[in-house]
């Protein structure tokens, strides 16, 4: 069973690496804020940092956006674990942001057919 959620949310996969730098991240997620007609968002996020260090990273992120219904869920830190979450995802991916130098990850994406953005 995968992933569930109703048509009022959209779902955002963040791949985020050790060196990056929240601020341009903050400001793309505003951007996509603001423009969603959604109800609600889902936060996917792939990061080596592990648990709890990759919800540090993401706190002014979080910050900027508390008005906003929102779920952040931690997919795990490889490669492998973005094509778990991939497959796992009922419904359509709105959003793929890839924060620092990860280009296995970009392979990943776009042999699935998601866009992505590269922020820093």
């Amino acid at each position: 069973m995968g992933l569930l959620s109703d048509g009022n949310t959209e779902r955002v996969v963040l791949v985020l690496s050790h060196d990056y730098a929240g601020d341009d991240l903050l400001n793309e997620v505003k951007k996509l804020v603001m423009s969603s007609k959604a109800r609600r968002l889902t936060f996917y996020v792939i990061s080596p940092d592990g648990r709890p260090k990759y919800f540090q990273k993401l706190r002014p992120m979080i910050s900027s956006i508390i008005s906003t219904s929102f779920t952040v869920v931690y997919g795990g830190s490889t490669a492998e674990d973005l094509r778990r979450l991939l497959k796992s995802i009922d419904g359509g991916i709105v959003a793929a942001i890839i924060v620092g130098n990860c280009d296995e990850f970009k392979e990943i994406l776009e042999s699935s057919g998601i866009n992505y953005k590269v922020l820093g």
